[in-house]
């Protein structure tokens, strides 16, 4: 079996020309597919999904895996419209499957990306919440002494800790930061290693005890770089600038922020390319060769597609301008929905994924001579995101009138005149 002659790490193998998925055991296919989720490495997954589904029974629980993941590709490059289509396949082939554990697990995997669309289309939190919970008691009916058990446990516990946090039910957040300790401890996976540094410094920050936090971000990248998890590390890097923020040490929270912008824009990059990986790679074919008369399933993103096409415009007439359209050509509609209710429900999670969707502006407010406050800088944020003074008082907790006296003292900070409109001076930064 392919089990006795190749490690799970070894998943170049699996890429080889004259690997055939009836030679190996699909264990060692599956724990690469989950380690090159953990690395977010979008363009192995397509090349094992493009190499292994023609070998594979159209109802089985190997499709269903290999459906489920391809769905997360289209997740990937966020359209949830397409990603919902092979969600609904692999659940197909869930609900048909014989085998308890199997059906368990792939329907754990179905789960948590339906609820990835969810947060992709800006459902609120309350509802992301319950839906995770519902998902951690069924992988708690799998059986205990199953790697799948408490990998998933771990995982889940660890996002409800976060949510809990955030919304400062210190009583659910203890309780899931223990099971997320106790999982995450019974297992050597570095990818969950990393979260819960990671879940240990957020909790930290939430007491203001910033130098916990600080101890507990660094370790979780230590990690992430011994065992070479960069995405780990771009969800980290606006956490530390943050820390750093509120430590007032802005050098060095620019430091932070400018690593998050040029992992982003490498990010941005990626993405791009994923969609001419798929064009070109004719991502359907497998299914073409099994039935002729089906249509096709893996289709370029015609909103991602134009999106190349507007680039190139620009990459030719407006070269000064690159890095603002790969910035607007990876922020969907869907995020900007999300981080406006974030901010509409006051929840603190809005100040973390802001610089995720707006990365070029983010780095930039931390840059300015003299530096800007960690409040002003969320002050921007509000601004950033169109609210009218009204709406930003409700968030500050102040009355409208002491908005506009801060938006005052900013424009002189930021040298915008009273001619100018700041929100649009706030976007042109």
């Amino acid at each position: 079996m392919g089990a006795e002659t190749k490690s799970p790490f070894q998943c170049s193998d699996i890429l080889k020309k004259e690997y055939h998925y009836k030679t190996a055991d699909f264990q060692d296919i599956r724990k690469c597919l989950q380690n090159y989720y953990h690395h977010n490495d979008s363009k192995s997954i397509a090349e094992i999904v493009l190499k292994i589904k023609p070998s594979l029974e159209p109802d089985s629980y190997e499709m269903g895996v290999i459906t489920a993941y391809e769905a997360w590709l289209y997740l990937y490059v966020r359209n949830s419209a397409e990603a919902e289509k092979f969600i609904d396949k692999a659940q197909k082939i869930s609900d048909n499957l014989k085998d308890e554990h199997q059906k368990t697990t792939l329907q754990l995997k179905i789960s948590i990306f339906r609820n990835n669309i969810l947060e992709l289309k800006g459902e609120k939190s309350e509802v992301i919440v319950a839906n995770t919970k519902k998902i951690f008691d069924l992988a708690s009916t799998l059986s205990p002494q199953s790697f799948e058990y408490h990998y998933y446990r771990a995982r889940l516990a660890n996002t409800l800790a976060m949510c809990y946090l955030i919304e400062k039910n210190k009583t659910e957040a203890d309780k899931y930061v223990k099971i997320t300790e106790v999982e995450t401890n019974s297992l050597s996976e570095p990818f969950l290693q990393t979260r819960l540094y990671k879940l240990y410094g957020f909790q930290a920050m939430q007491e203001k005890n910033y130098d916990l936090a600080l101890q507990n971000y660094l370790q979780a990248v230590k990690i992430a770089k011994e065992k070479d998890i960069p995405s780990e590390i771009f969800y980290i890097n606006p956490m530390i600038s943050a820390v750093y923020q509120e430590k007032k040490d802005y050098k060095t929270a620019t430091l932070y922020s400018s690593d998050f912008k040029r992992m982003s824009d490498s990010i941005a990059n990626v993405k791009l390319k994923m969609v001419e990986f798929l064009e070109k790679n004719n991502f359907n074919k497998a299914d073409e060769e099994k039935e002729s008369t089906s249509k096709m399933i893996f289709v370029v993103i015609p909103v991602m597609l134009l999106g190349v096409f507007y680039l190139l415009y620009y990459f030719r007439k407006k070269e000064k301008k690159l890095k603002i359209e790969v910035q607007e050509r990876t922020t969907s509609t869907d995020e900007i929905k999300n981080l406006t209710q974030l901010a509409k429900e006051n929840e603190e999670a809005f100040y973390v994924k802001f610089p995720e969707v707006y990365p070029e502006l983010y780095q930039k407010l931390n840059t300015f001579e003299p530096p800007l406050s960690s409040s002003e800088v969320k002050f921007c944020m509000y601004m950033k995101m169109k609210f009218p003074t009204k709406d930003i008082a409700i968030f500050t907790n102040s009355t409208p009138k002491s908005v506009e006296n801060r938006k005052y003292r900013l424009r002189k900070k930021l040298n915008i005149t009273q001619e100018q409109d700041i929100y649009h001076a706030i976007d042109q930064i």
